[in-house]
């Protein structure tokens, strides 16, 4: 429906029986992965629109994404990330980034007067 697309003429551009299709759109029979796709296809669609965020394969997906974006990160910073002694330094870092602009301020002030 989002499509514009009839039934009707899906089931022409697939070859799969409109009955197949309502059963697979009623969630009656699960959607082979292969024909998902084929279908999406016809329809312009992205499979990620489809898949539970929440779920396990989200999850799964979120945490590919983590460690991709790790593995981008300069050599330098993925070895001191590794290292459980820098630990404190990290979550110092964590701490200081929540932090609004003011407080920062006063933060660098506090240091800087306290090494003058």
């Amino acid at each position: 429906m989002e499509t514009g697309t009839s039934l009707k003429s899906l089931s022409q551009q697939s070859g799969i029986s409109t009955s197949r299709l309502t059963k697979y759109e009623k969630g009656e029979n699960p959607i082979p992965l292969a024909v998902l796709e084929g279908l999406l296809g016809l329809l312009n669609e992205n499979i990620e629109k489809f898949i539970d965020k929440d779920g396990p394969i989200g999850q799964w997906l979120d945490e590919g994404k983590a460690i991709q974006e790790f593995l981008e990160l300069p050599e330098e910073l993925r070895m001191f990330v590794c290292k459980p002694i820098n630990k404190p330094y990290l979550e110092l870092a964590l701490s200081l980034s929540g932090m609004s602009t003011e407080k920062l301020r006063s933060v660098a002030e506090t240091l800087l007067d306290i090494t003058l």
